[in-house]
């Protein structure tokens, strides 16, 4: 099962979204306007002996999701100038 956290730029958790699919499957939610997507490392319902899908596993989510936040971070990258070949 992944764990999909839907947050703003303050970090602030708007949902937790959980997929469950055959294995090798991806999945990837659309974040929409002004939020973010980013899977949940670390964060594991079979870990907490919870069984998805249950009211138990909803009320387990929303616990999560008001007593985290998503540590945002600024993305860095590096800029690599253009060939001349192929442009």
């Amino acid at each position: 099962m992944q764990i999909f956290a839907n947050y703003d730029s303050t970090g602030t958790i708007r949902a937790l979204i959980t997929v469950e699919g055959r294995k090798g499957a991806i999945a990837m939610p659309t974040p929409s306007h002004g939020t973010f997507t980013a899977e949940v490392e670390g964060l594991n319902l079979d870990d907490l002996k919870i069984k998805p899908g249950t009211l138990e596993a909803i009320e387990a989510l929303r616990t999560i999701a008001k007593n985290h936040k998503v540590e945002t971070g600024v993305p860095r990258c590096t800029l690599t100038k253009k060939s001349q070949e192929g442009t």
